[in-house]
């Protein structure tokens, strides 16, 4: 079965297993066109086949899955998505004060420490360094912010706010300076957790 109706499910079915809530999620990731995907995943257009191939290794399954369902749909280990890293470096949705909670979780191409949590990257702030659809990698149980001076971690202050920063500098009554990657420093923050960026999934993006 190769019509474009089961091509559309199984587009679906693999944003799904991504991750991706909805069709709106993915393609706010991804940076695609919301209208034309959704036109895609409810087999309202039909899909060229560059199109799909794209769709294909962004969503991580094959091409020839995709469109024809031939073979299985890759069976990949998961690692659990604790938020989405948008513009600025910022980590949406709010967090908790203190070690991240998983929101829901991806499947990845290589096994994952049980202690491993990520945080994807939505939109195109962040480029070159990460491209949408990119996952830095942190343990959950933290480090201390005086072991990750000069280090990219992910924090979260006491207010519950996440963010992707390079941690300057740790004064004595514990506050932390953090720079974003525009080179702007945010001064004395109260920072709850902290991680290093131990590895990053890519995404395989084009």
């Amino acid at each position: 079965m190769n019509s474009e109706n089961s091509i559309a499910q199984r587009l679906r079915a693999a944003r799904r297993r991504a991750g991706f809530a909805s069709a709106a999620a993915a393609a706010r990731a991804f940076g695609w066109s919301e209208v034309t995907y959704r036109a895609h995943e409810n087999g309202l257009r039909g899909i060229r086949s560059a199109v799909a191939e794209h769709y294909a290794a962004c969503l991580n399954v094959s091409l020839a899955w995709l469109l024809t369902g031939e073979g299985r749909h890759p069976r990949r280990h998961h690692l659990d998505i604790a938020g989405e890293v948008g513009d600025g470096g910022s980590v949406r949705p709010r967090l908790r004060a203190g070690p991240p909670r998983a929101v829901f979780s991806v499947e990845t191409p290589v096994a994952m420490s049980p202690q491993a949590i990520g945080f994807r990257i939505a939109g195109t702030a962040l480029q070159p360094r990460y491209d949408p659809g990119d996952i830095v990698v942190c343990d959950r149980t933290g480090d201390s912010p005086r072991n990750l001076i000069g280090r990219e971690a992910v924090v979260i202050t006491s207010q519950g706010r996440g963010y992707l920063r390079i941690v300057r500098k740790v004064m004595r009554s514990g506050l932390v300076d953090l720079q974003s990657g525009d080179g702007h420093v945010t001064r004395a923050v109260h920072v709850a957790w902290s991680a290093a960026v131990t590895s990053v999934v890519r995404s395989r993006r084009g």
